[in-house]
């Protein structure tokens, strides 16, 4: 029929329309059930219906690049903070090379088996060994744990948060963000934290059933660029860097900090004010 087999549904390429209804249609009225992407694949992807990728690379690579890092650091980082953190399957990075700028792989000498489990959904509850698995690296809840009503997505919101937050901590006990190199445990901290922190403001504690892919593709991009840019300013005041501090001024979001982290970095900022 010369049609186009993709994941979730077939495509013709002559008449330029999905030939079967997008499998999450129900859940987003405003859109046509045959539409692609939210009708935006230049920036968006979808490849099987239910994912974009390309969100935190560019929120990541943005924020970076506002701070003065240049173009490889802030690559480097982004790529830790979208493809390892998110550990995607291969056919969604397929079809982002052939689909969106610039593209995302893996890459070589980079070891991504510290988030193999990136997609699994697991049982925390009841189940303690699944605890690190994409419900809480993607400040979500599991199916399970939504219909159980093990915790609620304020709670999962929350769980993300402060797992966002220890990684981002975890990763600037080790350095600067300039000294972090490929393979370290530093910047695979980082990369984990903001990825969670990102992915808490874009999927609130839903679950994968809750969840929208809308917001995937379209996060309320503010919230996502203010957290991003905090993390990027607690990590260089931590390692005694205050350039971001701007006529001695600076707001930093600070939602899912700990005590203990509060303090940490209260104590960082009196010693700038102490210079």
């Amino acid at each position: 029929m010369n049609w186009y087999n993709f994941p979730a549904r077939n495509y013709d390429p002559q008449l330029g329309r999905w030939m079967v209804r997008d499998p999450l249609a129900a859940k987003y009225p405003a859109l046509s059930p045959y539409a692609y992407s939210g009708n935006n694949p230049l920036n968006y992807l979808d490849p099987d219906g239910r994912f974009a990728l390309s969100i935190h690379y560019k929120i990541t690579y943005d924020i970076l690049s506002s701070f003065g890092y240049n173009k490889a650091a802030a690559d480097w980082v982004a790529h830790y903070a979208s493809v390892f953190a998110d550990n995607p399957p291969d056919r969604a990075l397929k079809w982002n090379n052939l689909l969106l700028k610039p593209s995302m792989s893996f890459r070589a000498g980079i070891n991504y088996s510290a988030t193999i489990n990136s997609q699994m959904e697991g049982d925390p509850i009841s189940n303690p060994a699944q605890q690190y698995n994409y419900n809480i690296w993607h400040a979500m809840r599991s199916d399970y744990e939504a219909e159980n009503n093990l915790i609620s997505d304020q709670g999962a919101m929350a769980r993300g948060l402060e797992f966002g937050w220890s990684k981002i901590f975890e990763s600037a006990s080790y350095g600067s963000i300039s000294s972090l190199g490929s393979n370290t445990p530093g910047m695979k901290a980082l990369g984990q934290g903001l990825h969670a922190l990102q992915d808490a403001f874009a999927h609130r504690g839903a679950s994968w059933k809750e969840h929208s892919k809308i917001n995937d593709a379209r996060w309320p991009k503010g919230n996502a660029q203010k957290i991003t840019a905090s993390v990027i300013a607690v990590h260089q005041i931590l390692n005694g860097d205050f350039s971001s501090i701007k006529n001695g001024q600076i707001t930093i979001a600070v939602e899912g900090m700990s005590q203990k982290q509060l303090e940490q970095l209260w104590n960082k900022l009196h010693e700038y004010l102490r210079k």
